[in-house]
């Protein structure tokens, strides 16, 4: 386990060098624990709860080495406050015009990427999501992007992608207001139960994402 520790941190080294700025830009900060409001209001979290989510929270982030995972400040930052709670549940619409929430994928593991059809790194990160999703069939990636249909089905054509129905667009902003997506793309990786278990802001390669989900969902 130790060893895939060490190879994590020396891939998310060299591949945090490089992200986007996220040009839609960030307009809210949220909450400590994204919520939906719909489900639960401020004012009916009770101590208890926070204390728990406290609690969690820790034992998730216990198990990770984020100096060495996390070398740029700005990023360890920013994956200290996300890694350990429950992601943000939202609704967009496919590119077949269906909605599709992430509750929806309850009980299943899923990496939910944060893109924008006009980043470098993400249309390069493209081809090499199209090749894991095809070796990791059980495993459910979702990309959100802020962006009308038009081009985001480009972006897709561009980069070969043959399967869209988990590729997510419209408006986002508060999808991304939640997430803080202040540079892309961003990978999180969240558990069955709707943890955030890992994140990864920058360049991906297989290795990179073989590894993250081997140590995120083991």
């Amino acid at each position: 386990m130790k060893k895939k520790w060490i190879a994590l941190a020396l891939l998310s080294s060299i591949l945090t060098l490089t992200a986007c700025n996220n040009d839609k830009g960030v307009t809210s900060t949220p909450n400590e624990q994204p919520i939906s409001t719909k489900e639960q209001s401020p004012e009916s979290t009770t101590a208890e709860q926070n204390d728990s989510i406290s609690i969690e929270k820790a034992s998730i982030q216990s198990k990770l080495p984020f100096d060495e995972l996390y070398p740029d400040p700005t990023i360890r930052k920013y994956a200290e406050k996300f890694i350990g709670i429950k992601a943000s549940d939202f609704t967009l619409k496919n590119t077949e015009g269906k909605d599709v929430s992430l509750s929806d994928f309850k009980g299943n593991n899923v990496i939910l990427e944060m893109a924008q059809t006009t980043c470098h790194v993400c249309q390069d990160a493209q081809p090499k999501l199209n090749e894991f999703k095809k070796a990791n069939p059980d495993l459910e990636i979702i990309q959100v992007f802020n962006e009308t249909l038009e081009p985001v089905n480009d972006f897709l054509k561009s980069t070969n992608s043959t399967e869209s129905i988990h590729t997510l667009h419209g408006d986002a902003y508060e999808v991304f207001n939640d997430y803080e997506v202040e540079f892309v793309p961003i990978l999180l990786f969240i558990d069955k139960e709707g943890m955030i278990q890992l994140i990864h802001v920058g360049q991906i390669d297989i290795d990179y994402l073989k590894l993250n989900t081997d140590l995120a969902f083991s």
